[in-house]
């Protein structure tokens, strides 16, 4: 079955002890075994902290960057950061309440509470913090006796040991205390002296080969996998990020490995144009090697690309923002969640042709879902279209899924069922820059829902909506609702959410 005629979602649950900011963080998860559910749990909080940083970090200090013919300030703080949440957050001081379900089918199910407490907690992250500013200092004071290989290693150690003092620092900034245990030599003029060094490489092969390599000689991990590049913290691959992700996994040979399941680290970079660059729009990319505990183990160094070597690729991607519309208050931020994710992932997709979709669906409370999805490129224009969930119902009734009481806090899978089987959806024309949005209201008012959803026109391929794809968020916004009936008020939370991902041949 393909993608374009059926789609589908997720939600996900996090549990905050007062606002955002305050200092005990609880989330949950829920798994067949009791070390699944601990893990899950743990992606959760992860994620909490990401989504904080990505959305409350201050600009610190500036940089200028060349955008074709605009000149734009860019924090190098907030870039640096954007880079750096593409990866888990490094979680200490977690404590954990595991409790039986009882069974679900054939096996048990639990769900463990995993809770941060800053007062537990934040000893752990000054001690490794203070760790980590003696080890920079000794590092760059010997950096002026160093030539050679021997300097060029020296400087991508550094990389990965400032790479894990920001994350560090950023995780201490979410549970209420700022660290004032800075290396001599800052962040942000460490990335400064940094990029004045990167290396100019001619095609991107060659970019595979010196990335793969840095990582390997710092690191003895085995079982990498390789995500592409995320242009300035984007969360859609581009046609630049996959081929050159291709040319690492490549290089990494044995090192690296086929499955997210099987990979013991993962490998995620960023890029973005080079400041001062006026003639062609060099990028810089970095990547740096994450254990799954947050922690960071390798960074490739900064890797200056030429505009005649990726020129010939896609690289800024289109995809719509939605983090942008929640911090310019167009769309609600609200207590009940929904998220999605494909094949267990949210992390820069990259889907070719007759890939299979296990798309997933987790929600925080009993309510009514439908999806859209968009695609954007350059060989059509940019449309939306409807996931049918029964398309034997006519009319809008097909692409309403309701998640009932006993799907809540759970990832549900939503793709079609045939002889008590779930099946894959596949990847199919046109392909672009693609993005599932799950739309999920708790109301009781079937009848309202149903209306909320746009109208669209059937081809043989799918049901395409007409308007654009912001056009059509635009009018189908999560938004709380309330409404007023006689004597007594009741509020109607909804939420929204989306994955983003590249495909192609």
């Amino acid at each position: 079955m393909s993608l374009k005629k059926s789609l589908a979602f997720i939600t996900a649950l996090c549990i905050f002890s007062g606002a955002f900011c305050q200092k005990v963080i609880e989330t949950e998860g829920t798994g067949k075994t009791e070390d699944l559910a601990k893990s899950s749990a743990l992606q959760q909080m992860s994620q909490t902290f990401r989504t904080y940083v990505q959305s409350s970090t201050d600009a610190s200090q500036s940089m200028t960057q060349t955008e074709g013919k605009k000149t734009k300030t860019t924090s190098i703080a907030t870039m640096e950061r954007r880079i750096l949440v593409s990866s888990e957050m490094p979680l200490y001081g977690v404590t954990f309440k595991s409790s039986n379900n009882g069974k679900k089918g054939d096996q048990l199910e639990f769900t463990v509470t995993a809770t941060m407490n800053s007062k537990n907690a934040l000893p752990s992250y000054k001690k490794e913090i203070k760790n980590l500013t003696d080890k920079i200092n000794a590092r760059v004071k010997a950096l002026p006796g160093l030539t050679g290989d021997k300097e060029d290693n020296e400087w991508q150690l550094l990389s990965a040991d400032y790479a894990a003092f920001d994350k560090l620092e950023m995780v201490m900034h979410v549970l209420g205390e700022d660290n004032k245990n800075l290396p001599e030599l800052s962040s942000a003029d460490f990335r400064i002296r940094y990029e004045q060094r990167a290396k100019e490489i001619t095609n991107l092969e060659k970019a595979g080969e010196v990335i793969a390599a840095a990582i390997v000689k710092q690191a003895a991990s085995r079982n990498i996998y390789v995500y592409p590049a995320l242009f300035e913290g984007e969360n859609t691959s581009t046609e630049f990020s996959i081929a050159l992700a291709n040319s690492v996994k490549t290089k990494l040979g044995r090192n690296l490995a086929l499955t997210k399941l099987t990979s013991n680290s993962e490998l995620k970079g960023s890029y973005y144009f080079a400041p001062g660059s006026v003639d062609g729009e060099d990028i810089i990319v970095s990547y740096y090697l994450c254990h799954k505990d947050g922690s960071v183990l390798a960074s490739s160094g900064m890797i200056k690309i030429p505009y005649r070597v990726y020129s010939p690729y896609k690289y800024i991607p289109r995809n719509y923002d939605l983090q942008s519309e929640i911090a310019a208050g167009r769309v609600a931020n609200p207590a009940f969640d929904v998220s999605i994710r494909i094949n267990g992932d949210r992390n820069a997709l990259e889907l070719k042709r007759a890939d299979p979709l296990i798309i997933e669906v987790r929600a925080s409370a009993p309510c009514y879902i439908y999806v859209l999805g968009y695609v954007y490129n350059d060989e059509t224009d940019p449309y939306t279209y409807l996931y049918p969930f029964y398309p034997a119902l006519e009319g809008k009734e097909m692409f309403v899924r309701k998640i009932g009481a006993n799907e809540i806090n759970r990832w549900v899978c939503i793709n079609p069922v045939m002889d008590d089987e779930v099946q894959a959806l596949e990847v199919e024309p046109p392909y672009g820059e693609e993005m599932l949005y799950v739309f999920a209201s708790t109301t009781e008012d079937y009848d309202e829902f149903v209306s909320k959803i746009p109208s669209y026109i059937e081809t043989d391929t799918a049901y395409v909506v007409s308007g654009s794809p912001v056009q059509t968020v635009a009018k189908t916004r999560a938004i709380n609702i309330k409404r007023v009936a006689n004597k007594a008020s009741k509020v109607v939370n909804t939420a929204e959410s989306t994955v983003s991902f590249a495909s192609h041949k």
